[in-house]
């Protein structure tokens, strides 16, 4: 079913900059955007239909000043300071459940975004810079204030899963009936009657889905730049401290990252060689630990239920609203569904509480090393030539994607392990914890050549590979396995093996009047395909997982997709109306041969093990159990003509 997509947007800047004195240079900007888009998507893969569309209001103002003072021929001090005050309002166009075939479709009030964010920032940095002895010394701090205001419903309007035989009401079902239902109900009140017609049943349920938070960050670096001769050395460290108080985990102190990089010039300085290497902390991925405070959050007091001597491990931070179950299985999730829908009726029970998220207190800072080399040189004609490597070790990334109520008992015939619930009193109990790694080794090549003779372009292909672990960021980005966490070493999701893009810019020639004036612009990329794991579609080990399982002992990411390829075009040509007024007519092409890019291929196979010959790219003519196996979910842009026109006076 098609829907008119709509993005409209306003902006607005003003700046100034002022001398003050001699040795003091202040500038001052404000701006403020206004973003609307209309039948926003809000699932991931291109899976969800157009109840799962929203209404997206995005706003942002900031107010920032920076003072530049000299204090002689070799000291430099740059304050600043910023407010910034952003808003992003994302209303459902439906209030039903979230009806979800995982990886495969989905329908309904999505519970993955958010339904209204705010966040107010206060940032002050200095940063103070002398020069002496062919050294320049760098010393400056940052301090960051930041406020947010969070509302997330989440479960509340109901979460049904279906396998693709239940869905469709295929024998053994008859009929359509969920497997698994759950609702997010507030612990301590009463169960309330639900309102189709509204996003939560009463003020209540509206309160428990809201979160304020505020927290802190502190940074603190030294860095000197040694020059002599032909070399340059820079070295120093970055300390980054990131206040974590609401959350019952303890606040991460070290973070210490050492840097350094030298640039050595040669052949007269046509040549260069960079290298360097450092520690990068990163923030705290907040959507992982403002979970532990919404309805999909859990705690201590829900480790308890079923494992009390690890309950300490874990946050003690914890809300009211949690995300309860019905028994699973379509002989009670069925009816509990019916009555929620058709008499609007929570479910009374037994019901089992879940918790997606469950903070250990050891929460660590991401963090990554990074190692880079490269050689560069200047070649006859303008042009230049380079090479070079980049490695990237990510460590400590958060993730929630190991369930804690499962206990093993037995194997299948291809030795995939089976699970059974360790506890009737709770059903998905999901461990986050910072043990996520990632590693990436990609080697570059760049020719460039400046604008000579009305053309310059640029050449870059980068040969890469990226292996990590899941993150937990959807159903499907889980461990497969609870007690197994290696089978899921695999290539990322965001692994491209080769990527090519090549951009050309030429000016017409000036002694003719028919081009003069004339630029065009050309961009080329090419890239290789990405990888995806073939997913059953319903939980086959008995974790109760509905998104991770894969077809018999099939690693992750093994599937290929579509490779990409696409042109983009700018055409435009300056004509001088008076000496102070110049118009700028342009268009451009994106897509310009309208190229039908495959992005997401359906990948749910319908079955626990292969039928037949094992699925290994996209258009490789093996079939699935279920017709949509194999087939495009996602395309990229089909080709878009946008005409502009630019005004300077």
């Amino acid at each position: 079913m098609e829907q008119l997509q709509t993005r409209d947007h306003d902006y607005f800047l003003v700046r100034g900059d002022a001398q003050v004195r001699e040795k003091h240079t202040v500038f001052a900007r404000y701006s403020f955007a206004d973003q609307r888009n209309g039948n926003f998507p809000s699932t991931p893969g291109g899976i969800g239909g157009p109840s799962t569309f929203r209404e997206n209001l995005v706003r942002s103002q900031s107010l920032m000043a920076n003072v530049t003072s000299i204090g002689g021929a070799s000291f430099v001090n740059q304050a600043f300071f910023q407010y910034s005050r952003k808003s992003f309002t994302n209303t459902p166009l439906s209030f039903e459940p979230n009806l979800e075939l995982p990886n495969l479709a989905d329908f309904g009030k999505h519970i993955g975004p958010a339904d209204f964010y705010r966040e107010e920032r206060f940032q002050w940095s200095n940063t103070a810079s002398r020069v002496f002895s062919g050294h320049e010394l760098k010393v400056g701090a940052v301090v960051d204030h930041i406020r947010n205001d969070l509302l997330w419903s989440l479960t509340i309007p109901g979460l049904a899963i279906f396998t693709p035989e239940s869905f469709f009401g295929l024998p053994p079902f008859g009929r359509p009936v969920p497997v698994f239902f759950a609702v997010g109900i507030v612990r301590g009140q009463p169960l309330p009657t639900r309102d189709p017609n509204r996003l939560f049943p009463n003020r209540i349920y509206e309160e428990n889905a809201r979160t304020k938070y505020n927290h802190q960050i502190y940074e603190f670096f030294v860095q000197d730049q040694w020059k002599r001769q032909q070399l340059t050395l820079t070295y120093g460290f970055r300390y980054y401290l990131e206040t974590v108080a609401d959350f019952g985990i303890t606040t991460d102190k070290n973070n210490i990252q050492p840097r350094v990089g030298l640039a050595y010039g040669f052949a007269n300085g046509k040549g260069v060689i960079r290298a360097g290497a450092g520690v990068f902390v990163g923030p705290h991925m907040w959507s992982r630990l403002v979970n532990q405070l919404t309805c999909v959050g859990g705690g201590a007091d829900i480790i308890a239920l079923f494992d009390a001597p690890r309950a300490s491990f874990f946050s003690s931070a914890s809300t009211p609203c949690v995300t309860a179950n019905v028994i699973p299985g379509p002989f009670t999730s069925g009816p509990a569904f019916q009555r929620f829908v058709q008499q609007n009726q929570f479910p009374t029970g037994p019901l089992a509480y879940n918790a997606f998220t469950n903070l250990v207190r050891d929460m660590v800072n991401p963090y990554a090393v990074q190692w880079s080399m490269q050689v560069q040189y200047e070649l006859p004609g303008g042009m230049s030539a380079g090479i070079g490597y980049l490695g990237v070790r990510g460590l400590k990334v958060p993730s929630s994607g190991i369930q804690l109520n499962a206990q093993r008992v037995g194997t299948t015939p291809y030795g995939k392990v089976l699970y059974q619930p360790k506890s009737p009193l709770v059903g998905i109990v999901h461990l986050s914890f910072p043990g996520v790694d990632s590693s990436y080794h990609g080697g570059f090549l760049t020719v460039a050549k400046r604008m000579s003779h009305n053309i310059s372009f640029n050449l870059n292909y980068t040969f890469s590979k990226t292996l990590d672990y899941p993150t937990g960021y959807t159903f499907r980005d889980l461990f497969q396995d609870p007690q197994n966490a290696r089978l899921d070493w695999g290539l990322s999701n965001q692994h491209v093996g080769q990527r090519l893009v090549v951009s050309v810019l030429g000016e017409g020639p000036r002694r003719w009047w028919l081009t003069r004036e004339f630029k065009l612009g050309v961009i080329a990329t090419v890239q290789s395909p990405r990888y995806v794991s073939i997913f059953t579609g319903f939980d086959v080990n008995g974790d109760l997982e509905w998104g991770p399982d894969r077809v018999g002992a099939i690693g992750r990411n093994t599937y290929r997709g579509d490779r990409f390829a696409q042109v983009d075009v700018r055409l435009s040509r300056r004509v001088a109306v008076t000496e102070r007024v110049v118009v700028e007519p342009l268009i451009e092409f994106f897509n310009l041969f309208n190229r039908v890019n495959v992005t997401e291929v359906n990948t749910v196979y319908g079955a626990a093990e292969f039928v037949g010959p094992v699925p290994r790219r996209f258009r490789d003519g093996v079939r699935g159990a279920v017709p949509s196996f194999g087939e495009p979910a996602v395309t990229g842009p089909a080709r878009q003509v946008q005409v502009a026109l630019r005004i300077t006076f």
